[in-house]
């Protein structure tokens, strides 16, 4: 059989470049300025994860890497968009960890979540205002303020010395 049937019969007999299986897990049907999804494997943060040559990279690190160029010793790519499975490198810029921080607060994105609204928070502002005043008053210890309030001696000495509830007075 000749090499023209064989590929008629069941395709490019080559395997794909690494940029061609990229490719074939982003959408870019929404136009050059929207986002283009990665619909291929996403982590549970969104990003989308590119499988090639037994590695797993995070997709939108491998295509900035090969479409746009090196990223920068301590950079991470960041997303104008905030949309984490976007591969359009028009909406791609690299930035530290600070700058990353930095663009979360601009964005109102970072939760600042505190005392009762930890999701596993043990006390409330009114436990910490009596632990507080409790342990003023002498005659108990941490390990005793602990033991009754169903935590830990160092999370006691941390709300002690407002390292933790710094919020409650």
């Amino acid at each position: 059989m000749s090499h023209y049937q064989r590929w008629y019969r069941s395709g490019d007999p080559l395997p794909p470049t690494p940029l061609a299986q990229y490719w074939k897990q982003v959408d870019t049907s929404a136009g050059p300025d929207a986002c283009w999804p990665w619909t291929g494997y996403r982590d549970k943060n969104g990003y989308g994860v590119f499988s090639i040559g037994g590695q797993h990279p995070l997709a939108t690190r491998w295509g900035y890497a090969n479409r746009v160029g090196p990223i920068p010793d301590g950079h991470g790519i960041l997303h104008h968009c905030d949309n984490p499975p976007c591969q359009n490198d028009r909406h791609w810029f690299t930035g530290t960890q600070a700058d990353n921080n930095a663009d979360k607060m601009q964005k109102g994105r970072q939760r600042n979540v505190r005392g009762v609204h930890q999701h596993d928070a043990k006390l409330n502002d009114a436990r910490v205002r009596e632990i507080r005043t409790r342990y003023a008053a002498g005659g108990v210890s941490q390990k005793t303020l602990a033991a009754e309030y169903g935590v830990s001696q160092p999370a006691i000495g941390f709300l002690l010395r407002h390292k933790t509830w710094r919020h409650v007075d």
